[in-house]
């Protein structure tokens, strides 16, 4: 099985390919203005230097947000793209993919993805499966939901304040969203969602969200 996976919903634009567990390729690059010019022509490249064909792609699962406002919209305007041609298309949130590779060592984390205003979009969790506690956060009231700080490990993804590296141990998410979203269908098919946009805050989701 050959698995796309897209993410652009934060500043990191990325793709990967998987086939059946095993890196074919991936692209990356940090210019999130330019994440509507770059994806279809990245994916075009990729496609022909791992000499895949689209007809080839058993599924593509595209980041859904939170994230930028743009970013979300365009990440799945893109997979909605794809499947308008015949692709099979699912979603995964973008924070459940953050910390994911820890939450495997069965290490309690908090998912951190920085959003506007000094706020954070937050996922408290100690499963890989547990997506409940989605929150919309500043950093007092993260310190507030928190009773013991040690206990957790908080991996994030953009900029977060030194107060939360100081109270916390922190770790920056360097793996690539695309690459853990394209290894789901491998490893946790469960957290698989029909295409849609994933939003935490009511204002972001005007118009209201729809499937697709």
């Amino acid at each position: 099985m050959i698995v796309l996976g897209i993410d652009l919903c934060t500043s990191e634009g990325s793709i990967s390919l998987i086939k059946n567990g095993e890196l074919l390729g991936i692209s990356l690059w940090n210019q999130p203005k330019k994440h509507s010019e770059k994806i279809f022509v990245e994916i075009k490249k990729l496609l022909e230097q791992t000499e895949v064909k689209k007809e080839d792609i058993s599924l593509v699962v595209v980041s859904s947000g939170p994230g930028s406002f743009t970013g979300v919209r365009l990440s799945v305007t893109v997979g909605k793209s794809l499947k308008v041609v015949g692709l099979k298309v699912k979603a995964v949130s973008t924070l459940q993919l953050i910390g994911l590779q820890h939450l495997k060592a069965n290490l309690p984390i908090i998912s951190l993805l920085s959003g506007r205003r000094n706020r954070y979009y937050t996922l408290v969790r100690e499963s890989p499966l547990d997506s409940s506690n989605v929150m919309d956060l500043t950093e007092e009231e993260l310190f507030s939901k928190v009773e013991d700080y040690s206990r957790y490990i908080v991996v994030y993804k953009g900029n977060i304040s030194d107060s939360i590296k100081k109270n916390f141990k922190t770790i920056y998410e360097t793996t690539p969203l695309s690459l853990i979203a394209a290894l789901i269908p491998f490893e946790f098919p469960q957290l698989l969602k029909p295409l849609h946009f994933y939003y935490v805050r009511d204002h972001d989701a005007k118009p209201s969200c729809k499937k697709l």
